[in-house]
């Protein structure tokens, strides 16, 4: 009975089991119905266990391994303990089987035998899967901090690269702390202690961290509670932003010059019509004034209130020249400017301008590069700039600096001042004027530039606008550091000449009295301008016919024969324009004098001219005395 119930037993046990002999040429004693059903072999099919190994590892490699195994697998010291193999099962399949050999008697043993192939199949995947992870968060583009307390417990490839690190020994064991910096610690404390307590994944949000060289950079990141070790740990997950703060930074301040740049060429235009209009306003005035002037010389009281009208007016002018600097539309000489004896020159009037209180430093160094363009429009930049510091200072003691140095065309410095544009691939010189005064915060520095305005309680605000139009027209940039109590320094970047051959222009003579004879066409659209004119050119000796269009300008000049001795015409006129009607008339009056008129310089003027030229250029507003100087240069050829 007893045994008939282990048999029982055995045929129905959840195990497979096989009865064989430990030799290979042995024989296989009994096989259950679950070794029948794992392997799909019967009894039968297994007369030796040669034949088993035969069948089981059709592969002769993988049966060489279990050959090489056997004695081990087999020997009653080594029994007891599971191993595994691929078994080639009867209807063809490969599952994969877990044995534990027992010694039953010498040279027979028990082997029990379970299908682990799905087990298997599960533990792979989850190998797989833990080495996908493993290597996701190993070549992750995000540095991975993991730490359960206050020390690192782990960090992948990346933070060790971003923190400065070559080895994980020099992170983990390190308190997490060590690497914020002193100012984000609170913060981070704080992020650290919401995530704990409420399970939440925290950011992003930008923060400091202190690299193992001690260089500070700026990073991004996230923070979560994970299980780690089978406890709750924190993971933080960051990136390194510096240098996107960099460029971030940088593109802020290429789009504020820009828009900078957008607003001077803007305020340029403006200034440069209200110029326009001002001059011919003064035209009216100053004609008026020069003329009743002339016509009461033997009554002082009159002749003094026209002579405060003349003064007046050429003091409405002066204004109008500083507006033509600021839009860059002044005459520019072309000579050659040595800056240090420019500012040598100037040193007593500048001391006079910053007064008793405050010390006056001029350090220029020797062999200064000379520079082109015009001295005179120079100076009233260091005057200007002088005048502004002293300003600053109000009164208060303290030191106004006036220094020079050269740079290379390459120098960061420069590159920033003339951003956005690129400066001239030339050497610069640099004029710093630097005060102690009030200093002006970022929304006055931005505005410095800009026609009339003014932070003085009188003032016009022409000065710096003006000095700022000067050093553009130059080819130069300005650039201003200050801050509120402390003080400020304006740079004045000039290109160095690559010449130095001087080209100082001529003195022009001054006018002298002089009276002429025949017809004037006199073409402008503007009345005022058109009757000073012919008031004026009455004095001179001359008769008067007025165009208001260049049309009719052509349409009078075309009579057979020519009536007029010259025309005096403005430039700026609504459809035909100045330098239409000049190139027209031209054409088929090449002989004929033209002076040409206008509220901005002669350089100014010439440039919307094509191939002609008129014989005298007249500047806006004039006396008669220079209008009939321009006449006879016109008239003389």
């Amino acid at each position: 009975m007893a045994i008939d119930l282990l048999l029982e037993v055995l045929k129905h046990a959840p195990w497979g089991i096989i009865v064989a002999s430990t030799e290979l040429d042995g024989r296989c004693e009994y096989v259950n119905e679950e070794f029948i059903r794992i392997t799909g072999y019967e009894l039968d099919d297994l007369p030796t266990v040669a034949d088993w190994i035969r069948k089981a590892y059709p592969d002769p490699s993988y049966r060489q391994v279990i050959l090489d195994n056997w004695p081990a697998d087999t020997s009653p010291t080594q029994m007891g303990r599971n191993v595994a193999y691929r078994v080639n099962c009867r209807d063809g399949s490969t599952k994969r089987v877990q044995f534990r050999a027992s010694m039953l008697k010498p040279g027979q043993m028990a082997v029990m035998l379970m299908d682990v192939t799905e087990r298997h199949r599960i533990a792979q995947e989850h190998r797989e899967r833990e080495e996908r992870y493993r290597q996701l968060v190993e070549t992750s583009p995000f540095g991975i901090v993991l730490h359960a307390g206050e020390t690192v417990d782990y960090a992948n490839a990346t933070a060790l690269r971003i923190l400065g690190a070559d080895a994980p020994e020099q992170l983990v064991g390190r308190r997490v702390i060590d690497f914020v910096y002193p100012d984000c610690i609170e913060r981070s404390v704080e992020r650290i202690a919401e995530v704990r307590q409420r399970g939440m994944l925290a950011g992003p949000e930008e923060t400091r961290f202190v690299r193992l060289d001690g260089s500070v950079i700026d990073v991004e990141g996230h923070a979560a509670l994970v299980p780690h070790r089978g406890r709750n740990a924190i993971q933080i997950t960051f990136v390194d932003i510096t240098e996107r703060k960099r460029l971030e930074s940088e593109r802020r301040r290429l789009d504020k010059r820009m828009q900078q740049a957008q607003l001077t060429e803007s305020l340029s235009l403006l200034a440069g019509g209200v110029a326009h209009d001002l001059n011919n306003l003064l035209v009216a005035v100053l004609g008026r004034a020069d003329l009743g002037r002339r016509l009461v010389r033997d009554d002082p009281a009159l002749t003094g209130h026209l002579e405060a009208v003349v003064e007046a007016a050429e003091g409405a002018a002066e204004l109008v020249n500083q507006l033509l600097a600021y839009a860059g539309q002044r005459k520019l000489s072309t000579e050659l400017v040595d800056l240090g004896a420019l500012v040598s020159q100037s040193e007593g009037l500048l001391r006079s301008m910053v007064g008793n209180r405050a010390e006056l430093r001029i350090d220029l160094p020797p062999n200064l590069p000379l520079l082109r363009g015009d001295e005179v429009q120079l100076r009233q930049v260091l005057l200007n700039l002088v005048g502004n510091a002293a300003d600053a200072m109000g009164g208060r003691e303290g030191c106004i600096g006036v220094r020079s140095q050269s740079v290379s065309a390459d120098a960061p410095a420069l590159r920033h001042a003339y951003a956005p544009e690129m400066p001239s691939p030339v050497p610069h010189l640099v004029l710093e004027v630097l005060d102690e005064g009030v200093g002006m915060d970022e929304a006055t520095c931005q505005q410095v530039f800009d026609p009339f305005f003014t932070t003085k309680s009188a003032g016009r605000g022409l000065g710096l606008a003006a000095a700022h139009g000067i050093v553009r027209a130059h080819g130069g940039a300005v650039g201003i550091d200050s801050e509120p109590d402390v003080g400020t320094t304006f740079r004045i970047y000039l290109p160095a000449a690559s010449d130095a051959v001087a080209g100082r222009p001529q003195e022009r003579s001054s006018a002298q009295a002089w009276r002429g004879e025949g017809t004037v066409l006199v073409v402008d659209d503007e009345p005022l301008v058109r009757k000073v004119a012919t008031s004026m050119l009455g004095e001179l000796g001359f008769d008067v016919v007025e165009a208001t269009t260049g049309e009719m300008a052509l349409a009078l000049v075309d009579e057979q024969p020519c009536p007029f001795t010259c025309v005096l015409m403005d430039l700026t006129m609504p459809g035909l324009s100045g330098a239409e009607t000049l190139e027209r008339m031209l054409a088929t009056h090449a002989d004929l004098p033209v002076v040409l008129s206008s509220g901005h310089d002669e350089a100014a003027t010439m440039r919307h001219l094509a191939s002609v030229r008129p014989r005298a250029f007249l500047s806006k507003p004039y006396t008669t005395a220079q209008l009939g100087e321009a006449l006879r240069r016109a008239l003389e050829g």
